[in-house]
C-alpha cells in the first residue's frame, strides 16, 4: 500500500490503476524507480527536478501506456525481468485496438466496485478543446475497436448493465451508429460519455436510446459563449442547453452535465448563475470543477506563456484546486465559489426541482443526488483519492463563500 500511495502522490491516479493491477510487482518496480506519465508529449523539463531527485531509471510515456497499451507494458515487464529496463518507453504510433484479448475481469476484487461491466469501443476525440488532455494524449484521430469485438466482449461477460468509458462515444458518427445498432438485440442498459452534438442528431439519438442508453455525461463547460469560443469548444451553445436536456429526457436518457469555473470570462457571479441554470434546466446530475491546465494542453501553454501558472505541484492538478491565476477572480473566489455552486445545486430544494422530470428510476435519481449532496458538503475530504487509500487529506480547505442566495434559504 505504501508503494501505491507514493505513485498516486507523484504521478497521478492513472498510474495507480496500473500498479493496483500488477499487485506485488509494484514493489519491485518501485525499487527500480519506474515513472509513468499520462501525457503523450509530457514536458519532461517541467519535472526534471523531481525526476532527478527520485533517480527514476525508466519513463513510460503515453496515455495508453499507463493502463492498457498491450504492446509496451509486456515489453517493459519482460525487460524488467531480464534486468534490461530502457530509459524510456513511448506509445506506439500504429497502436491498433482490434483483435485484443478480453479483460480478465474475474481477477478483480469485484466486491470493491459498483460494477466490473466496463467496456471501451473507441479511444480519443476529434475535437481540440484547449483544456482537454485528449488531443495531447492521443491526437485527434480516434482509435476504434471493431464493433464485433465490443459486442463479443459484452456477450462473453454476460453484462446486462454496462458503462462505456470512451471519452466521446460519438466522435465517429458511423462507428457510433454501427455500435448502437449492434447493441439493440443485446437488450442491455448502458451509460457513457458524448458531446451535446448528439442531441442535434435526431437519428443517432433515437438509435442510442433504442440500443439501451440510459445516461450520458456531457461537458457543458460554461454558460458563457465567449469562454467556449476562446477554448475551441464553440460547438457548445449555452442557449441550446435546455433543449439538450429536454431531448435526452424525451428519449429516456439522464444527463450528468459538467461545468468548469475559472475560464477567462468568468467573474464573481458565475458560480450562482451556473448553479441556478443547472437547477432550472433540470440537469439530472450537475458537476462543477475548477478548470485545470494539465501539462501540454493548449490551456497550459497559454497560461504558462502569460505567467499565470501558480504551482507545478502536480498533486494539486485534480480539478478541485486553483493552480493558476484567474483573469477576473481571485484564487480564493475561484476555490470557494466552486464549493458554493456545489452546495446550491445540491440543496434539498434544488434536488427536488431537478429530479422532478428526470427519466431515471426513483431509487437511482434519489440515491445519486443524495450521494452528491454528501460530496458537496465534504469537498475537503474528497478533493482527490486520498480518502480511498488512507492518506491524510490536504488541510488547506476553506469554507465556501455565500452566494447571494444562501444555502439556508435553498435547503
Amino acid at each position: 500500500m505504501r508503494c501505491r500511495k507514493r505513485f498516486i502522490r507523484h504521478y497521478g491516479i492513472r498510474t495507480e490503476i496500473f500498479f493496483v493491477q500488477v499487485g506485488k510487482l509494484c514493489l519491485k518496480l518501485a525499487e527500480k524507480r519506474v515513472a509513468a506519465f499520462p501525457f503523450s508529449e509530457f514536458h519532461l523539463t517541467e519535472t526534471k527536478l523531481q525526476l532527478n531527485e527520485a533517480k527514476r531509471k525508466a519513463i513510460v510515456k503515453g496515455f495508453t501506456a499507463i493502463s492498457n497499451d498491450y504492446q509496451f507494458w509486456p515489453r517493459l515487464l519482460r525487460d524488467f525481468k531480464l534486468g534490461q529496463l530502457r530509459s524510456r518507453y513511448d506509445q506506439a504510433a500504429d497502436l491498433d485496438l482490434a483483435n485484443r484479448p478480453f479483460a480478465r475481469r474475474e481477477l478483480l476484487p469485484c466486491h470493491r466496485y459498483l460494477t466490473d461491466s466496463v467496456f471501451e469501443a473507441t479511444r480519443g476525440c476529434v475535437h481540440n478543446c484547449d483544456f482537454c488532455v485528449v488531443p495531447a494524449a492521443w491526437g485527434r484521430k480516434p482509435l476504434q475497436k471493431p464493433v464485433a469485438d465490443v459486442v463479443a466482449d459484452i456477450r462473453q461477460h454476460g453484462a446486462r448493465k454496462l458503462i462505456f468509458v470512451d471519452l466521446n462515444l460519438i466522435a465517429d458518427r458511423e462507428h457510433a451508429r454501427k455500435l448502437f445498432a449492434a447493441l439493440v438485440p443485446l437488450r442491455v442498459q448502458w451509460y457513457g460519455l458524448a458531446t451535446v452534438l448528439l442531441a442535434e442528431d435526431r437519428e443517432l439519438l433515437e438509435l442510442a436510446a433504442r440500443s439501451g442508453c440510459k445516461g450520458l455525461l456531457m461537458g457543458l463547460e460554461s454558460i458563457s459563449p465567449q469562454n467556449l469560443r476562446q477554448n475551441h469548444k464553440g460547438f457548445n451553445s449555452p442557449e441550446k442547453y435546455v433543449q439538450v436536456v429536454e431531448r435526452l429526457h424525451q428519449h429516456g436518457i439522464a444527463l450528468q452535465g459538467c461545468f468548469v469555473f475559472g475560464l477567462d470570462h468568468d467573474g464573481p457571479d458565475v458560480f450562482l448563475k451556473t448553479a441556478e441554470f443547472a437547477v432550472q434546466a433540470g440537469i439530472d446530475l450537475p458537476r462543477f470543477a475548477i478548470v485545470t491546465p494539465f501539462p501540454n494542453t493548449a490551456l497550459y501553454h497559454r497560461l504558462e506563456a502569460e505567467g499565470r501558472i501558480l504551482t507545478k505541484n502536480w498533486e494539486l492538478y485534480d480539478g478541485q484546486h486553483a493552480v493558476f491565476r484567474p483573469a477576473k477572480l481571485s484564487v480564493d473566489e475561484l476555490q470557494q465559489g466552486t464549493e458554493a455552486a456545489w452546495k446550491y445545486a445540491y440543496s434539498f430544494r434544488s434536488i427536488a426541482r431537478r429530479i422532478a422530470h428526470s427519466p431515471a428510476p426513483w431509487p437511482v435519481k434519489v440515491g445519486t443526488n443524495l450521494g452528491y449532496r454528501f460530496y458537496a458538503h465534504n469537498l475537503s475530504r474528497f478533493y482527490n483519492c486520498d480518502w480511498i487509500i488512507g492518506r491524510t487529506p490536504h488541510s488547506d480547505h476553506r469554507p465556501p463563500i455565500e452566494l447571494r442566495k444562501t444555502e439556508s434559504t435553498c435547503a
